[in-house]
């Protein structure tokens, strides 16, 4: 849920940070390397590693670039930790890769993120995870499992996130049938609340075909499409949410656990 802050916050006034799409914290990632990872760039020296992770010698050492698509022969998800090389830096001063260890959930046994796929080089293929493009092994990668198939009905109705604050408006997701028959209509918005009466907006208002328990929805075209990954749990009712960082303005975000709820019906006296 977006971070309501007031005007009197000493954190309202630096941009808040956002968190890991895995739900972890991982703090030596710099924003700069996120906005390096989506532009090409020529081939450069993989010198330099991050947490610890070495860097394969047959890695690309090439950025690479995710077109949003619902293209499902593009969407796979994680069968194996793997290492994810991403944000190569062609900087004279200091050449560089990046790696990090690419996981499963935190029981290590199944993944629950949708990761869309491009070029591949190698042995690698070009992948959206964890919030930036780079490059994992084409072998750590399965397609969408098609089953549990929840039915249609299983996915439609409201959710929000956390509990309401007063005097904020809260984050919501509409599920409905979409226009065409075995479509689902998602429409949202979500809000970021910064320092003098600042607020950020945004949302997602698009159709999407499910695979499994899998909905990869796109908003727009190109590059700067949003792109929400919802996986519905039908047993809690709940969807685990990651984007693209491109559903907003600035720290708005649709990521997270989503929790289905009744909406109250108001009535003006």
């Amino acid at each position: 849920m977006p971070v309501k802050l007031t005007s009197s916050s000493t954190a309202a006034q630096a941009p808040m940070q956002t968190p890991s799409i895995s739900q972890r914290t991982r703090t030596r990632r710099p924003a700069a390397l996120l906005c390096a990872a989506t532009a090409l760039l020529a081939p450069t020296l993989a010198t330099a590693q991050l947490d610890d992770v070495p860097l394969p010698p047959d890695a690309p050492t090439v950025n690479c670039t995710i077109i949003p698509n619902t293209n499902p022969a593009t969407l796979f998800t994680l069968s194996a930790p793997a290492t994810f090389v991403f944000a190569c830096n062609k900087s004279p001063d200091h050449p560089t890769c990046y790696a990090e260890q690419a996981k499963l959930d935190s029981k290590n046994t199944q993944a629950t993120q949708i990761i869309a796929t491009g070029e591949t080089q190698g042995k690698w293929t070009c992948a959206f995870y964890d919030g930036a493009p780079g490059w994992l092994p084409t072998a750590s990668l399965s397609p969408l499992p098609l089953k549990p198939a929840p039915p249609l009905n299983a996915w439609i109705g409201w959710y929000h996130q956390g509990k309401p604050v007063p005097g904020f408006k809260d984050d919501r997701l509409l599920i409905q049938p979409g226009k065409s028959p075995g479509t689902l209509h998602v429409s949202g918005r979500a809000y970021w609340y910064g320092a003098n009466d600042n607020v950020h907006l945004g949302g997602v208002n698009a159709d999407a075909t499910p695979v499994g328990r899998f909905l990869h929805v796109v908003d727009g075209n190109g590059e700067g499409a949003c792109v929400l990954d919802l996986v519905l749990d039908s047993s809690t009712h709940t969807l685990s949410a990651y984007d693209n960082m491109n559903c907003g303005g600035m720290n708005v975000r649709l990521w997270g656990q989503w929790n289905r709820f009744t909406p109250t019906t108001r009535h003006n006296k």
